[in-house]
Protein backbone atom coordinates (compact mmCIF):
# COMPACT_ATOMS: atom_id res chain seq x y z
CA UNK A 1 0.00 0.00 0.00
CA UNK A 2 1.29 3.44 -0.86
CA UNK A 3 0.47 6.39 1.39
CA UNK A 4 -0.50 9.72 -0.17
CA UNK A 5 0.37 12.69 2.00
CA UNK A 6 -1.86 15.65 1.38
CA UNK A 7 -2.05 19.10 2.67
CA UNK A 8 -5.54 20.01 3.74
CA UNK A 9 -6.57 23.48 4.72
CA UNK A 10 -8.88 23.58 7.70
CA UNK A 11 -10.88 26.06 9.72
CA UNK A 12 -10.28 27.70 13.08
CA UNK A 13 -11.51 25.63 15.98
CA UNK A 14 -14.49 26.68 18.13
CA UNK A 15 -15.67 25.54 21.55
CA UNK A 16 -19.20 24.11 21.72
CA UNK A 17 -21.14 24.18 24.96
CA UNK A 18 -21.15 20.98 27.00
CA UNK A 19 -24.38 19.02 26.64
CA UNK A 20 -26.12 17.52 29.67
CA UNK A 21 -27.85 14.17 29.76
CA UNK A 22 -26.53 12.80 26.50
CA UNK A 23 -25.53 9.41 27.89
CA UNK A 24 -21.92 9.85 26.75
CA UNK A 25 -19.45 8.07 29.07
CA UNK A 26 -17.39 10.26 31.39
CA UNK A 27 -14.38 11.84 29.71
CA UNK A 28 -15.73 11.06 26.24
CA UNK A 29 -17.36 13.08 23.47
CA UNK A 30 -19.43 12.22 20.44
CA UNK A 31 -18.01 13.04 16.99
CA UNK A 32 -20.02 12.86 13.79
CA UNK A 33 -18.26 12.79 10.41
CA UNK A 34 -19.98 14.30 7.36
CA UNK A 35 -18.70 14.28 3.78
CA UNK A 36 -19.19 17.09 1.27
CA UNK A 37 -17.66 18.12 -2.05
CA UNK A 38 -16.67 21.24 -3.90
CA UNK A 39 -18.15 21.36 -7.44
CA UNK A 40 -16.52 19.20 -10.08
CA UNK A 41 -15.48 21.25 -13.13
CA UNK A 42 -15.50 18.47 -15.72
CA UNK A 43 -18.85 17.92 -17.39
CA UNK A 44 -17.67 14.62 -18.87
CA UNK A 45 -18.36 12.76 -15.60
CA UNK A 46 -21.72 11.65 -14.21
CA UNK A 47 -20.33 9.97 -11.05
CA UNK A 48 -17.18 10.13 -8.95
CA UNK A 49 -17.33 7.18 -6.57
CA UNK A 50 -14.95 6.85 -3.63
CA UNK A 51 -15.07 3.80 -1.37
CA UNK A 52 -14.32 5.05 2.15
CA UNK A 53 -13.10 2.35 4.53
CA UNK A 54 -12.59 4.34 7.73
CA UNK A 55 -12.09 7.77 9.29
CA UNK A 56 -9.81 8.45 12.26
CA UNK A 57 -8.51 11.43 14.21
CA UNK A 58 -5.36 12.16 16.19
CA UNK A 59 -4.30 14.80 18.69
CA UNK A 60 -0.91 15.07 16.97
CA UNK A 61 -0.38 16.38 13.46
CA UNK A 62 2.43 13.85 12.90
CA UNK A 63 1.49 11.76 9.86
CA UNK A 64 4.80 9.85 9.74
CA UNK A 65 3.54 7.07 11.97
CA UNK A 66 4.03 8.47 15.45
CA UNK A 67 0.48 9.71 16.01
CA UNK A 68 -2.10 7.74 18.02
CA UNK A 69 -5.21 7.47 15.87
CA UNK A 70 -8.73 7.04 17.22
CA UNK A 71 -11.15 5.47 14.75
CA UNK A 72 -14.42 7.42 14.59
CA UNK A 73 -16.26 5.75 11.73
CA UNK A 74 -15.92 2.72 9.46
CA UNK A 75 -18.52 3.19 6.72
CA UNK A 76 -16.92 0.72 4.27
CA UNK A 77 -19.13 1.92 1.44
CA UNK A 78 -19.08 3.91 -1.77
CA UNK A 79 -20.06 7.59 -1.87
CA UNK A 80 -20.77 9.50 -5.08
CA UNK A 81 -19.00 12.81 -4.48
CA UNK A 82 -20.92 14.53 -7.27
CA UNK A 83 -24.13 14.01 -5.26
CA UNK A 84 -22.66 16.05 -2.40
CA UNK A 85 -22.24 19.45 -4.03
CA UNK A 86 -23.76 22.77 -3.03
CA UNK A 87 -23.36 22.10 0.69
CA UNK A 88 -25.07 18.68 0.67
CA UNK A 89 -23.52 16.15 3.06
CA UNK A 90 -23.53 12.42 3.70
CA UNK A 91 -22.95 10.93 7.14
CA UNK A 92 -19.91 8.68 7.19
CA UNK A 93 -20.59 7.65 10.76
CA UNK A 94 -20.24 8.72 14.35
CA UNK A 95 -18.48 7.48 17.43
CA UNK A 96 -17.31 8.27 20.92
CA UNK A 97 -13.80 9.65 21.28
CA UNK A 98 -11.83 11.05 24.24
CA UNK A 99 -12.46 14.77 24.75
CA UNK A 100 -9.38 16.49 23.41
CA UNK A 101 -8.09 18.81 20.69
CA UNK A 102 -7.65 16.87 17.46
CA UNK A 103 -4.99 18.13 15.07
CA UNK A 104 -5.34 15.62 12.22
CA UNK A 105 -7.96 13.59 10.39
CA UNK A 106 -7.26 10.71 8.03
CA UNK A 107 -9.33 8.66 5.62
CA UNK A 108 -8.60 5.20 4.29
CA UNK A 109 -10.07 4.63 0.82
CA UNK A 110 -10.14 1.52 -1.36
CA UNK A 111 -9.08 2.53 -4.86
CA UNK A 112 -10.05 -0.87 -6.29
CA UNK A 113 -13.69 -0.11 -5.42
CA UNK A 114 -13.54 3.55 -6.49
CA UNK A 115 -13.80 5.10 -9.91
CA UNK A 116 -15.17 7.76 -12.27
CA UNK A 117 -18.09 7.11 -14.59
CA UNK A 118 -18.14 9.27 -17.70
CA UNK A 119 -21.27 10.94 -19.03
CA UNK A 120 -21.79 8.14 -21.57
CA UNK A 121 -21.76 5.52 -18.80
CA UNK A 122 -18.30 4.15 -19.48
CA UNK A 123 -15.61 3.98 -16.77
CA UNK A 124 -12.78 6.50 -16.99
CA UNK A 125 -9.11 5.65 -16.69
CA UNK A 126 -7.86 6.89 -13.30
CA UNK A 127 -4.21 6.87 -12.25
CA UNK A 128 -4.55 6.36 -8.49
CA UNK A 129 -0.74 6.37 -8.04
CA UNK A 130 -0.97 2.94 -6.44
CA UNK A 131 -3.77 0.42 -5.96
CA UNK A 132 -5.68 -1.09 -3.06
CA UNK A 133 -6.22 0.85 0.15
CA UNK A 134 -4.69 4.33 0.44
CA UNK A 135 -4.38 6.48 3.56
CA UNK A 136 -5.16 10.15 2.98
CA UNK A 137 -4.17 12.61 5.69
CA UNK A 138 -6.12 15.82 6.22
CA UNK A 139 -3.97 18.09 8.35
CA UNK A 140 -5.65 20.94 10.20
CA UNK A 141 -4.27 24.42 10.85
CA UNK A 142 -5.64 24.59 14.37
CA UNK A 143 -7.15 21.84 16.51
CA UNK A 144 -10.73 20.73 16.06
CA UNK A 145 -11.88 21.70 19.54
CA UNK A 146 -13.33 19.28 22.07
CA UNK A 147 -12.64 21.26 25.19
CA UNK A 148 -14.95 19.46 27.58
CA UNK A 149 -16.38 15.96 28.01
CA UNK A 150 -19.89 15.65 26.61
CA UNK A 151 -19.18 18.07 23.76
CA UNK A 152 -20.59 17.11 20.37
CA UNK A 153 -18.40 17.71 17.33
CA UNK A 154 -19.51 17.70 13.69
CA UNK A 155 -16.48 17.36 11.42
CA UNK A 156 -16.99 18.30 7.78
CA UNK A 157 -14.64 16.53 5.37
CA UNK A 158 -14.53 18.55 2.17
CA UNK A 159 -13.31 16.30 -0.67
CA UNK A 160 -12.49 18.77 -3.44
CA UNK A 161 -13.08 16.64 -6.54
CA UNK A 162 -12.09 19.32 -9.05
CA UNK A 163 -8.61 19.60 -7.59
CA UNK A 164 -8.27 15.92 -6.60
CA UNK A 165 -8.86 14.42 -10.05
CA UNK A 166 -6.73 16.22 -12.62
CA UNK A 167 -7.29 15.62 -16.32
CA UNK A 168 -4.12 14.01 -17.70
CA UNK A 169 -5.11 14.29 -21.35
CA UNK A 170 -8.15 14.24 -23.62
CA UNK A 171 -6.75 15.24 -26.96
CA UNK A 172 -8.21 14.64 -30.41
CA UNK A 173 -11.72 14.24 -28.99
CA UNK A 174 -10.71 11.19 -26.94
CA UNK A 175 -11.96 10.27 -23.50
CA UNK A 176 -10.24 12.02 -20.57
CA UNK A 177 -7.86 10.24 -18.22
CA UNK A 178 -7.45 11.41 -14.64
CA UNK A 179 -4.61 11.67 -12.13
CA UNK A 180 -5.60 11.34 -8.45
CA UNK A 181 -3.83 13.82 -6.14
CA UNK A 182 -6.27 14.32 -3.25
CA UNK A 183 -7.23 17.71 -1.83
CA UNK A 184 -9.15 17.30 1.42
CA UNK A 185 -9.82 19.64 4.31
CA UNK A 186 -11.41 18.89 7.68
CA UNK A 187 -13.27 21.60 9.56
CA UNK A 188 -15.36 22.00 12.69
CA UNK A 189 -18.77 22.89 11.25
CA UNK A 190 -19.62 25.13 14.20
CA UNK A 191 -16.61 27.35 13.41
CA UNK A 192 -17.51 28.05 9.77
CA UNK A 193 -19.55 30.47 7.70
CA UNK A 194 -20.78 30.81 4.11
CA UNK A 195 -19.66 33.04 1.24
CA UNK A 196 -22.15 33.52 -1.59
CA UNK A 197 -22.90 35.89 -4.42
CA UNK A 198 -23.60 36.34 -8.12
CA UNK A 199 -21.11 36.57 -10.98
CA UNK A 200 -21.92 38.91 -13.89
CA UNK A 201 -20.06 39.84 -17.02
CA UNK A 202 -20.41 40.94 -20.65
CA UNK A 203 -19.94 38.21 -23.23
CA UNK A 204 -17.61 39.25 -26.05
CA UNK A 205 -18.44 42.52 -27.83
CA UNK A 206 -21.66 42.97 -25.86
CA UNK A 207 -21.64 45.60 -23.13
CA UNK A 208 -24.68 44.17 -21.36
CA UNK A 209 -23.88 42.51 -18.05
CA UNK A 210 -25.52 39.10 -17.65
CA UNK A 211 -25.23 36.31 -15.05
CA UNK A 212 -22.32 33.98 -15.88
CA UNK A 213 -23.16 30.27 -15.46
CA UNK A 214 -20.55 27.55 -14.92
CA UNK A 215 -17.85 30.03 -13.89
CA UNK A 216 -15.04 28.60 -11.74
CA UNK A 217 -14.75 30.20 -8.31
CA UNK A 218 -11.65 29.92 -6.12
CA UNK A 219 -11.65 31.34 -2.59
CA UNK A 220 -8.27 32.45 -1.22
CA UNK A 221 -7.83 32.69 2.53
CA UNK A 222 -5.90 35.85 3.40
CA UNK A 223 -2.94 35.42 5.73
CA UNK A 224 -1.41 38.81 6.64
CA UNK A 225 2.36 39.19 6.33
CA UNK A 226 2.85 35.60 5.21
CA UNK A 227 2.49 35.23 1.46
CA UNK A 228 2.62 38.81 0.23
CA UNK A 229 0.03 41.61 0.02
CA UNK A 230 -2.43 39.48 -1.96
CA UNK A 231 -1.98 36.87 0.68
CA UNK A 232 -3.06 33.42 1.51
CA UNK A 233 -3.82 30.13 -0.11
CA UNK A 234 -6.62 28.50 -2.08
CA UNK A 235 -8.99 27.36 0.65
CA UNK A 236 -11.95 26.10 -1.41
CA UNK A 237 -13.46 26.07 -4.86
CA UNK A 238 -16.93 26.40 -6.31
CA UNK A 239 -18.93 26.92 -9.47
CA UNK A 240 -21.80 29.18 -10.45
CA UNK A 241 -25.21 27.75 -11.29
CA UNK A 242 -27.41 28.55 -14.30
CA UNK A 243 -28.28 31.96 -12.78
CA UNK A 244 -24.65 32.85 -12.07
CA UNK A 245 -24.96 32.27 -8.33
CA UNK A 246 -22.32 30.57 -6.20
CA UNK A 247 -22.15 29.49 -2.55
CA UNK A 248 -18.98 28.31 -0.81
CA UNK A 249 -19.87 26.67 2.50
CA UNK A 250 -17.87 25.57 5.52
CA UNK A 251 -15.32 28.40 5.38
CA UNK A 252 -13.54 29.21 8.62
CA UNK A 253 -13.96 32.71 10.01
CA UNK A 254 -11.50 35.12 8.42
CA UNK A 255 -10.72 37.25 5.38
CA UNK A 256 -10.88 36.00 1.79
CA UNK A 257 -10.48 37.07 -1.81
CA UNK A 258 -12.40 35.47 -4.65
CA UNK A 259 -11.03 34.67 -8.11
CA UNK A 260 -13.61 33.94 -10.84
CA UNK A 261 -12.75 32.48 -14.24
CA UNK A 262 -15.41 32.49 -16.98
CA UNK A 263 -16.32 29.18 -18.67
CA UNK A 264 -14.95 28.26 -22.07
CA UNK A 265 -16.82 30.20 -24.76
CA UNK A 266 -17.72 33.16 -22.53
CA UNK A 267 -15.48 36.03 -23.65
CA UNK A 268 -14.62 37.94 -20.50
CA UNK A 269 -11.60 38.45 -18.30
CA UNK A 270 -10.75 36.91 -14.93
CA UNK A 271 -12.31 38.65 -11.93
CA UNK A 272 -10.48 39.20 -8.64
CA UNK A 273 -12.45 40.59 -5.73
CA UNK A 274 -11.58 42.84 -2.84
CA UNK A 275 -11.17 41.30 0.61
CA UNK A 276 -14.37 40.01 2.21
CA UNK A 277 -14.83 38.86 5.81
CA UNK A 278 -16.57 35.59 6.68
CA UNK A 279 -17.85 35.30 10.24
CA UNK A 280 -18.62 32.15 12.18
CA UNK A 281 -22.23 31.07 11.72
CA UNK A 282 -22.96 33.91 9.27
CA UNK A 283 -23.40 34.28 5.50
CA UNK A 284 -21.31 36.89 3.70
CA UNK A 285 -22.37 38.18 0.28
CA UNK A 286 -19.89 39.07 -2.45
CA UNK A 287 -20.94 39.76 -6.04
CA UNK A 288 -18.23 39.71 -8.72
CA UNK A 289 -18.26 41.50 -12.09
CA UNK A 290 -15.87 40.08 -14.69
CA UNK A 291 -13.80 42.61 -16.66
CA UNK A 292 -14.44 42.81 -20.40
CA UNK A 293 -12.22 40.67 -22.59
CA UNK A 294 -9.75 42.75 -24.57
CA UNK A 295 -11.02 46.00 -23.09
CA UNK A 296 -8.90 48.93 -22.10
CA UNK A 297 -8.53 47.58 -18.59
CA UNK A 298 -5.65 45.61 -17.13
CA UNK A 299 -5.13 41.91 -17.81
CA UNK A 300 -2.49 39.34 -16.95
CA UNK A 301 -1.13 36.37 -18.87
CA UNK A 302 0.71 33.67 -16.90
CA UNK A 303 2.87 31.05 -18.58
CA UNK A 304 4.59 27.97 -17.18
CA UNK A 305 4.25 24.18 -16.69
CA UNK A 306 1.27 22.51 -15.06
CA UNK A 307 3.20 19.36 -14.06
CA UNK A 308 6.44 19.40 -12.03
CA UNK A 309 8.48 16.42 -10.84
CA UNK A 310 9.21 16.27 -7.11
CA UNK A 311 12.51 18.00 -6.40
CA UNK A 312 12.57 19.94 -9.67
CA UNK A 313 12.24 23.71 -10.14
CA UNK A 314 9.67 25.16 -12.54
CA UNK A 315 9.78 28.68 -13.95
CA UNK A 316 6.80 30.99 -14.53
CA UNK A 317 6.46 34.33 -16.29
CA UNK A 318 3.68 36.91 -16.05
CA UNK A 319 2.91 39.58 -18.63
CA UNK A 320 0.63 42.44 -17.57
CA UNK A 321 -1.34 44.38 -20.16
CA UNK A 322 -3.09 47.72 -20.12
CA UNK A 323 -5.42 47.39 -23.06
CA UNK A 324 -3.26 45.86 -25.78
CA UNK A 325 -0.01 47.32 -24.43
CA UNK A 326 2.20 45.08 -22.32
CA UNK A 327 3.72 46.92 -19.37
CA UNK A 328 7.37 47.19 -18.38
CA UNK A 329 8.20 45.93 -14.87
CA UNK A 330 4.62 45.93 -13.49
CA UNK A 331 4.24 45.21 -9.75
CA UNK A 332 3.11 41.59 -10.13
CA UNK A 333 1.81 39.98 -6.93
CA UNK A 334 2.43 36.22 -6.81
CA UNK A 335 0.44 33.73 -4.75
CA UNK A 336 1.18 30.08 -4.05
CA UNK A 337 -2.08 28.28 -3.34
CA UNK A 338 -0.39 25.48 -1.36
CA UNK A 339 2.91 26.55 0.25
CA UNK A 340 3.44 23.05 1.67
CA UNK A 341 3.67 21.61 -1.85
CA UNK A 342 6.57 23.83 -2.81
CA UNK A 343 8.34 27.13 -2.29
CA UNK A 344 7.50 29.95 -4.70
CA UNK A 345 10.25 32.54 -5.13
CA UNK A 346 9.06 35.66 -6.94
CA UNK A 347 11.28 38.13 -8.78
CA UNK A 348 9.24 40.81 -10.51
CA UNK A 349 7.53 39.33 -13.56
CA UNK A 350 9.14 35.92 -13.06
CA UNK A 351 8.85 33.29 -10.35
CA UNK A 352 10.20 29.83 -9.72
CA UNK A 353 8.51 26.97 -7.88
CA UNK A 354 10.66 24.43 -6.04
CA UNK A 355 8.57 21.24 -5.83
CA UNK A 356 8.94 19.89 -2.28
CA UNK A 357 5.96 17.58 -1.69
CA UNK A 358 3.53 15.50 -3.74
CA UNK A 359 0.22 17.24 -4.30
CA UNK A 360 -1.21 20.18 -6.18
CA UNK A 361 -1.03 23.93 -5.92
CA UNK A 362 -2.27 26.92 -7.85
CA UNK A 363 0.15 29.64 -8.93
CA UNK A 364 -1.52 33.03 -9.40
CA UNK A 365 -0.12 36.31 -10.74
CA UNK A 366 -2.16 39.46 -10.09
CA UNK A 367 -1.91 43.11 -11.10
CA UNK A 368 -4.38 45.89 -10.26
CA UNK A 369 -7.33 43.55 -9.83
CA UNK A 370 -6.54 41.41 -12.88
CA UNK A 371 -5.15 37.91 -12.44
CA UNK A 372 -4.24 34.67 -14.16
CA UNK A 373 -3.44 31.31 -12.60
CA UNK A 374 -2.12 27.84 -13.38
CA UNK A 375 -2.99 24.62 -11.52
CA UNK A 376 0.22 22.67 -10.89
CA UNK A 377 0.53 18.96 -10.07
CA UNK A 378 3.68 17.75 -8.32
CA UNK A 379 4.34 14.11 -9.18
CA UNK A 380 7.03 11.53 -8.41
CA UNK A 381 7.63 10.45 -11.98
CA UNK A 382 6.87 12.34 -15.17
CA UNK A 383 7.26 9.41 -17.55
CA UNK A 384 3.49 9.13 -18.03
CA UNK A 385 2.55 12.72 -17.32
CA UNK A 386 4.98 14.94 -19.22
CA UNK A 387 4.05 15.32 -22.90
CA UNK A 388 6.82 14.16 -25.21
CA UNK A 389 7.68 14.14 -28.88
CA UNK A 390 8.94 16.81 -31.22
CA UNK A 391 7.44 20.28 -31.52
CA UNK A 392 4.66 20.29 -34.13
CA UNK A 393 3.26 23.82 -33.77
CA UNK A 394 4.30 27.17 -32.31
CA UNK A 395 1.70 29.83 -31.48
CA UNK A 396 2.36 33.32 -30.15
CA UNK A 397 0.15 35.06 -27.59
CA UNK A 398 -1.05 37.66 -28.39
CA UNK A 399 -1.02 37.21 -32.16
CA UNK A 400 -1.00 40.96 -32.81
CA UNK A 401 -0.74 44.13 -30.76
CA UNK A 402 -0.54 47.87 -31.30
CA UNK A 403 1.69 50.04 -29.11
CA UNK A 404 3.10 53.57 -29.02
CA UNK A 405 6.73 54.57 -29.42
CA UNK A 406 8.54 53.92 -26.16
CA UNK A 407 6.08 51.27 -24.99
CA UNK A 408 6.76 47.54 -24.72
CA UNK A 409 5.30 44.46 -26.37
CA UNK A 410 5.57 40.96 -24.92
CA UNK A 411 4.89 37.55 -26.45
CA UNK A 412 4.52 34.03 -25.07
CA UNK A 413 5.26 31.07 -27.35
CA UNK A 414 3.03 28.01 -26.83
CA UNK A 415 4.66 24.82 -28.12
CA UNK A 416 2.59 21.70 -28.85
CA UNK A 417 3.34 18.21 -30.12
CA UNK A 418 1.35 16.40 -32.81
CA UNK A 419 -1.24 15.32 -30.22
CA UNK A 420 -1.87 18.92 -29.18
CA UNK A 421 -0.12 18.53 -25.82
CA UNK A 422 1.69 21.62 -24.49
CA UNK A 423 5.47 21.26 -24.31
CA UNK A 424 7.90 23.09 -22.03
CA UNK A 425 11.65 23.34 -21.52
CA UNK A 426 12.42 23.36 -25.25
CA UNK A 427 14.91 25.73 -26.82
CA UNK A 428 13.26 28.72 -28.53
CA UNK A 429 14.91 31.19 -30.91
CA UNK A 430 13.38 34.65 -31.38
CA UNK A 431 13.76 36.95 -34.42
CA UNK A 432 12.27 40.30 -35.51
CA UNK A 433 12.00 41.57 -39.11
CA UNK A 434 12.91 45.18 -38.36
CA UNK A 435 14.83 45.99 -35.20
CA UNK A 436 14.69 49.71 -36.01
CA UNK A 437 10.94 49.55 -35.33
CA UNK A 438 11.16 47.36 -32.21
CA UNK A 439 14.12 45.64 -30.56
CA UNK A 440 14.29 42.77 -28.08
CA UNK A 441 14.81 43.91 -24.50
CA UNK A 442 14.29 40.62 -22.71
CA UNK A 443 14.20 36.98 -23.83
CA UNK A 444 13.62 34.07 -21.42
CA UNK A 445 12.83 30.75 -23.06
CA UNK A 446 9.28 30.93 -24.37
CA UNK A 447 8.89 34.62 -23.45
CA UNK A 448 10.18 37.70 -25.27
CA UNK A 449 9.70 41.41 -24.64
CA UNK A 450 10.40 44.16 -27.17
CA UNK A 451 10.73 47.94 -26.92
CA UNK A 452 8.92 50.06 -29.56
CA UNK A 453 11.38 52.48 -31.17
CA UNK A 454 9.74 54.02 -34.27
CA UNK A 455 6.44 53.94 -36.20
CA UNK A 456 6.03 50.88 -38.39
CA UNK A 457 5.18 47.18 -38.27
CA UNK A 458 7.49 44.35 -37.24
CA UNK A 459 6.90 40.59 -37.39
CA UNK A 460 8.18 38.61 -34.41
CA UNK A 461 8.89 34.91 -34.90
CA UNK A 462 9.60 32.14 -32.38
CA UNK A 463 11.22 28.96 -33.67
CA UNK A 464 11.65 25.65 -31.85
CA UNK A 465 12.83 22.36 -33.37
CA UNK A 466 12.27 23.66 -36.87
CA UNK A 467 8.68 24.85 -36.28
CA UNK A 468 7.77 28.54 -36.14
CA UNK A 469 4.98 30.86 -35.14
CA UNK A 470 4.70 34.60 -35.66
CA UNK A 471 2.99 37.67 -34.29
CA UNK A 472 2.99 41.33 -35.28
CA UNK A 473 3.67 44.56 -33.46
CA UNK A 474 2.38 47.80 -34.95
CA UNK A 475 4.09 50.88 -33.53
CA UNK A 476 2.16 54.15 -33.80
Amino acid sequence: MRTSHLIALAALAATIACLEGTGIPEGMSRARILLTDAPFPYDQAQRVDVHIVSVAAATSADTSGGAEWVTIAEPRQVFDLLALQGGATAILGEGEIPADQYAAVRLVIDTDRSGITLSDGTPAVVDWQGGGEKTLHALVEQPLALWAPGTDLDVIIDFDVGRSFLVKHAYGGGEPEFLFIPWIRAVNEAATGVLEGTVRGADGPSEVLVPVPSASVTVYRQVPNSYGPLGGYAAATGRTDAEGRYAIRYLSAGEYRVEVRPPEGFEAGVGLSDVVTVEMGETATLDVTLPAAGSGGESVYLGGPGIVVLGDTAHYYAVAFSGSDSLVSPPIVWTNGNPAAGTLVADGSTARLVAEALGTTRIMAAFNGAADSIDVAIVEDDTTMTPSGPVATVELTPAAQTVSVGDSAAFWATLRNAQGEVLYDREVTWTATDTTVARFEFVLGQTAMLRALAPGTVTVTATSEGKSGSGTVTVQ
